[in-house]
């Protein structure tokens, strides 16, 4: 994926050229899914071009799907590629909140499906407001999963008034990711 702005300045702090891989590893699958994450993007490559230009990552996560029944799996995007906006938010603010802004992160990942499983492919979904914008979607195609999101984050400071719509964005994209494949 890509990402742009205050993260990306970041991850630029974060990366060093001489780490080693499996450290390298370490900071880039924290950046992506948290501290906290119960699995691990490995392979990674970072890409750091100039600073005005989106820092560009790769990686592999291996990642089960929970059984629901015979041959029947579900697994969900944000399973796989973390939560696009993580952290815990509160539900109500008296003072702005400021955020890491403007920025963009997209996301792509590409899920190999065994030989002989079918995919039901969710629908993503779009969220606009003033202050940000995201959509995702999936795709199958020759026996691999794509799925892709976007997010932009145009405002940097979200006031107690827009706090609400705020709230219900970040629901809103937490109800698309939440669906199971």
């Amino acid at each position: 994926g890509e990402i742009s702005g205050a993260p990306a300045q970041r991850i630029r702090a974060a990366i060093r050229d001489d780490m080693s891989g499996e450290e390298r590893d370490k900071r880039v699958t924290e950046f992506i899914l948290g501290s906290k994450a119960s699995n691990a993007i490995v392979e990674t490559v970072v890409a750091k071009p100039p600073a005005e230009k989106p820092v560009r990552l790769r990686g592999r996560i291996d990642q089960k799907a929970k059984k629901l029944g015979h041959e029947k799996f579900v697994v969900r995007a944000s399973d796989i590629v973390g939560p696009v906006f993580p952290g815990r938010w509160r539900s109500s603010r008296k003072t702005d909140a400021v955020l890491e802004a403007p920025f963009v992160s997209e996301t792509v990942a590409s899920i190999d499906v065994p030989v002989g499983y079918s995919v039901g492919v969710g629908e993503g979904g779009k969220v606009s407001e003033s202050f940000a914008e995201y959509s995702s979607g999936f795709a199958f195609r020759d026996g691999t999963l794509h799925f892709s999101r976007r997010l932009v984050v145009k405002e940097r400071v979200i006031s107690p008034a827009q706090w609400p719509a705020f709230r219900a964005f970040l629901d809103s994209i937490e109800r698309i990711e939440s669906v199971g494949i």
